[in-house]
């Protein structure tokens, strides 16, 4: 009934995983539904698979929720409790959400990548400021403003998906365009803030890193993603 994980990768052991209350809970789609080795789905999960491939769900959408308890210091007390869920639709529960469910798995990798180099922009603009203290705040920071406007577009563009009446490179094209756009938006903003010290720069080695130099090596990144994406997928 909920999420497994694999403390040693040489043994087949799984244990439950903790829900992180940090962390958005269609960031787990993969271990979720992904059927593939090394992979172990919660057992409700699996119980829905064998009912949609009997014909037992008759509804358009399942809504897949999870609960968790949030503990203090050595698990002693509970500080806080904590629930997410995502709506999918229920063919992708059969065997014909097998293709859909490895390319939405690439389609987050990838949403990892652009929130990465939304970090690494941040971290750069404060590097090129003279911030040397704020640089891992500032990344972390960036990247989990990445994932907050990741997440009602693709909550909303996940419950559209058909998988019987939908394109499949068609609609994972379109998720690319929507990300794409989140993400070079959030770096424009950055640079907007990053001030008059970032764009005069500061010398790193040999280099001079400035605000202009540190957005042309995110929108490098952010192109090389989507091409490796284009490339893989054919």
């Amino acid at each position: 009934m909920t999420l497994w994980r694999k403390p040693d990768e040489k043994k087949e052991e799984y244990i439950p995983k903790r829900h992180d209350a940090s962390r958005q809970f269609w960031r787990d789609f993969t271990p979720l539904f992904a059927r593939a080795e090394g992979v172990r789905p919660p057992g409700i999960i699996h119980w829905l698979n064998t009912l949609r491939n009997r014909d037992f769900i008759k509804s358009r959408y399942v809504q897949v929720c999870a609960a968790s308890v949030q503990y203090g210091d050595k698990d002693f007390f509970v500080n806080d409790t904590w629930e997410d869920s995502i709506y999918i639709n229920s063919d992708m529960l059969s065997n014909l959400g097998d293709n859909w469910i490895n390319r939405i798995t690439e389609l987050l990798q990838k949403a990892d990548s652009m929130a990465n180099a939304l970090g690494y922009l941040a971290s750069d603009i404060a590097k090129a400021s003279g911030d040397s203290n704020g640089v891992a705040s500032k990344r972390k920071n960036a990247k989990e403003e990445a994932y907050y406007h990741f997440d009602v577009p693709f909550r909303a563009w996940l419950a559209g998906i058909s998988p019987i009446s939908d394109d499949i490179d068609k609609t994972c094209d379109a998720w690319d365009n929507i990300a794409k756009g989140i993400i070079l938006r959030l770096g424009d903003e950055l640079i907007l803030q990053a001030g008059t010290y970032a764009f005069a720069g500061r010398s790193d080695g040999n280099l001079i890193l400035t605000s202009s130099t540190a957005q042309i090596k995110f929108k490098k990144a952010i192109v090389k993603i989507i091409q490796k994406n284009k490339a893989e997928t054919g």
